[in-house]
């Protein structure tokens, strides 16, 4: 299989979980993923964030702006950090709605894929 997809950035932790960025299909298509186990990479892989959504600060419920781009590089500063603590720092362009603003922001990591499949050796419903 080959793709025009290219990893543009990486972070590993020491528990082997690592989220990488991605750009896809060209035009500016970035999305970050973490990849729960190595060996599985497959199966608990999956999509945290990617340009054109939108993100809660105020946890009111409603948008406070929209990525429009993600500034992490697998050669410039890391940009790109995934923490013990289940903790993502990525560097992001941010529209608030007036206009593009670079941000430093912090989510926290979802549970693993592989901690809600594979619950006592069974997949969970």
């Amino acid at each position: 299989m080959t793709t025009a997809a290219q990893v543009a950035a990486l972070s590993i932790n020491s528990s082997n979980q690592f989220i990488h960025l991605w750009n896809v299909g060209g035009g500016g298509n970035e999305v970050l993923l973490l990849t729960c186990e190595p060996d599985s990479v497959d199966i608990t892989t999956f999509p945290v964030l990617a340009i054109g959504d939108e993100l809660d600060f105020d946890n009111d419920g409603m948008a406070d702006a929209v990525v429009t781009d993600f500034n992490a590089s697998g050669s410039l500063g890391p940009g790109l950090s995934l923490g013990e603590n289940g903790q993502i720092h990525v560097e992001l362009d941010l529209d608030y709605g007036a206009g593009d603003v670079e941000a430093i922001v912090r989510l926290a990591l979802p549970p693993c894929a592989s901690d809600l499949i594979f619950a006592n050796g069974f997949e969970a419903p």
